[in-house]
């Protein structure tokens, strides 16, 4: 996890028993991605083991669809998604997609119509790969 460049390392090492949302309250609260956990009993050990589990906290939004672009590594398709405030529409990131063929093709013919040729979002207008939502 990190926060700018300063690299975060969490520290929680207590047990907590409770449903999903005593769990998760903490975690919300401080704005962290979720929570990392390993089995009742088992022993620490650090790097990719069978033991623990990342859950990742939700959160709820309504945001607007602003443009596509293909992922630098894994090519694949993502959405470019904008919130709007009061003082316009500000960047909140990208998200993966995956659509099927009648879906796909139902996307692009809504947002056919509302195509731009640039970014309504000054900061995305240089961004390389950035296309209009219907592309």
């Amino acid at each position: 996890m990190k926060d700018g460049d300063l690299q975060v390392r969490p520290a929680i090492q207590r047990s907590i028993a409770g449903d999903g949302a005593i769990v998760f309250a903490p975690a919300e609260r401080m704005g962290l991605e979720g929570s990392v956990s390993k089995r009742l009993g088992s022993h620490y050990r650090s790097g990719r083991v069978d033991n623990k589990r990342k859950v990742k906290c939700w959160t709820e939004s309504a945001l607007t669809l602003i443009g596509t672009e293909l992922n630098k590594l894994s090519g694949a398709p993502m959405a470019l998604l904008a919130r709007q405030s009061e003082e316009g529409l500000s960047f909140a990131g990208g998200a993966f997609f995956a659509l099927k063929d009648a879906q796909r093709g139902f996307l692009r013919d809504r947002l056919a119509g509302l195509a731009a040729d640039r970014s309504p979002i000054p900061a995305l207008r240089k961004r390389d790969g950035f296309a209009p939502a219907a592309s």
